[in-house]
């Protein structure tokens, strides 16, 4: 809640208006949740996050650890000690700071997340003499 910024409530989405202001972008929705110590007010305003479905076992990585190059999200997934493959993934939703992963990644396989724009980096220098060549 905007006024109770460090409360978290938790409830289920009851019914959705039928048309969204084209103006404030805004519709009006009705959530009911368990308030048993009656914080919640009237007319109070909300950020609201809704879950349309449930992930079970979804590959979470923490959204340091994706890399974008041109646009296409990448992780890099560790092939040895100092070693590191970039593999193109597809992303799912990001909750919290971490980034589902739907594609792209084997649930065993490791991933560098931490340092991740230094291995970026190395990528794209390594690139910067790809086609070139001396007279």
């Amino acid at each position: 809640m905007d006024s109770l910024p460090d409360k978290v409530f938790t409830g289920r989405l009851t019914w959705v208006g039928p048309a969204v202001d084209a103006h404030t972008r805004m519709t009006l929705a009705r959530a009911e949740f368990a308030d048993p110590n009656g914080l919640l007010k009237d007319k109070m305003f909300a950020t609201a996050r809704i879950l349309t479905r449930r992930f079970e076992n979804a590959m979470l990585l923490p959204g340091g650890a994706i890399q974008y190059i041109e646009g296409k999200p990448l992780v890099f997934v560790k092939v040895a000690d100092d070693l590191f493959d970039a593999r193109a993934v597809r992303l799912g939703i990001k909750d919290k700071g971490r980034q589902q992963v739907l594609a792209g990644l084997k649930p065993q396989e490791l991933t560098a997340v931490t340092h991740t724009f230094a291995l970026k980096s190395a990528l794209l220098m390594s690139r910067l003499g790809a086609g070139c060549a001396d007279d």
